[in-house]
């Protein structure tokens, strides 16, 4: 099984692509950011919500980021 990948900004525009390319490769992808998926970004992870993660913080919260 591959390790989960995390995903910093996950939410926003490159994040949404980045996550959903991952997804197509076949990594399961944590989506972590501090806002909620934008329905533009939710639509380019369309095809591989399933294998997408969403978690919310703030990369400023390092025992947060190291507990996901």
């Amino acid at each position: 099984m591959k390790r989960a990948i995390l995903i910093t900004g996950g939410n926003g525009f490159l994040g949404s692509y980045v996550s959903a390319l991952l997804a197509e490769a076949g990594h399961p992808v944590i989506s972590y950011d501090m806002a909620p998926p934008r329905e533009a970004c939710k639509f380019i992870q369309r095809s591989h919500q399933s294998e997408i993660k969403y978690v919310n913080g703030q990369v400023t919260d390092l025992s947060r980021i190291l507990s996901v």
